[in-house]
């Protein structure tokens, strides 16, 4: 009895293992893009530079504009900055051809001190143009403008 409980267990745990790896190698298994070489992605950002007032809060939050111009699909790997406080979120990793995706950028202005007012974000990706930058320039602090009496 104890031998046939023991086969039990041990057929048990191995079909929960075989599943369990299929399901990993399910999840881990990306459709390859198809990349033509005579018409490669080209990467176009937009805007390529900005200037923003340095707000009152502790943080800034400005959404970028990828566009892929060229014949095939673009792949974005990651986007890389100059500061440690600068952060992004990648919305759209892969970009058919002639679309549009987005990145979101973010800057925790505890990290930008005296002249260390300007950003830079290099995204890596499979385009021809490939690595692009876009820079971030804060601005000093605007002054409320009060009404005269």
């Amino acid at each position: 009895m104890k031998t046939i409980l023991t086969i039990a267990f041990v057929l048990c745990i191995g079909i929960i293992l075989n599943q369990h790896t299929i399901k990993s190698q399910d999840e881990n298994n990306e459709t390859p893009v198809k990349y033509d070489s005579l018409n490669p992605p080209i990467i176009e950002v937009e805007p390529a530079s900005f200037e923003v007032p340095r707000p009152t809060g502790r943080f800034i939050s400005k959404e970028l504009k990828v566009f892929n111009k060229g014949g095939s699909t673009l792949v974005i790997q990651n986007v890389t900055t100059s500061c440690y406080c600068g952060m992004t979120t990648i919305l759209n990793s892969k970009i058919d051809s002639a679309s549009e995706g987005k990145i979101m950028l973010y800057i925790n202005l505890d990290g930008v001190h005296g002249d260390n007012n300007i950003m830079t974000f290099t995204i890596n990706c499979n385009a021809k143009n490939s690595p692009k930058k876009v820079t971030i320039t804060i601005l000093p602090p605007t002054e409320p403008k009060y009404p005269e009496n």
